[in-house]
């Protein structure tokens, strides 16, 4: 141990703190590992379910005029975003990856269907006309 010499000049007996330059007394940068942020343990294995009005933008050729029901999931890590009334889906590690995803499914679903539209089976006509009603190709 240090002995600490008291001096008149230190309030309360307490040692004067050492004076170091302006330049010398901002602390140190600290740089932390990023944390993988987890899902609280009843999350995990808890399935969850919530509906939403998805209507965003999925191509720069196509709007959304109607919004769809979405149905969002959770189970385990994985999230799903599920249109039922087309049987289409997404999924993802978070609600963002998986509306992200079922836009690009719906943009594919409907370019594939327009393209082939002579040629559909009654269930993916069905399918198409659903898609009409809440797709449209925007106008150049």
């Amino acid at each position: 141990m240090q002995a600490i010499t008291i001096s008149e000049f230190t309030p309360r007996g307490m040692p004067i703190a050492p004076q170091l330059p302006e330049t010398e007394q901002r602390s140190p940068v600290v740089h932390l590992p990023a944390l993988r942020r987890e899902w609280p343990e009843l999350l995990k294995h808890a399935p969850t379910a919530e509906k939403l009005l998805f209507a965003a933008h999925i191509d720069t050729r196509l709007k959304i005029t109607e919004p769809f029901v979405v149905k969002m999931e959770r189970h385990d890590e994985m999230v799903t975003a599920s249109i039922d009334e087309i049987n289409e889906f997404g999924c993802g590690s978070n609600s963002s990856e998986a509306l992200r995803d079922l836009g690009e499914t719906l943009a594919e679903l409907y370019f594939s269907l327009r393209d082939n539209a002579d040629r559909l089976s009654a269930d993916l006509r069905a399918v198409w006309l659903k898609l009409n009603e809440h797709i449209q190709p925007r106008q150049r």
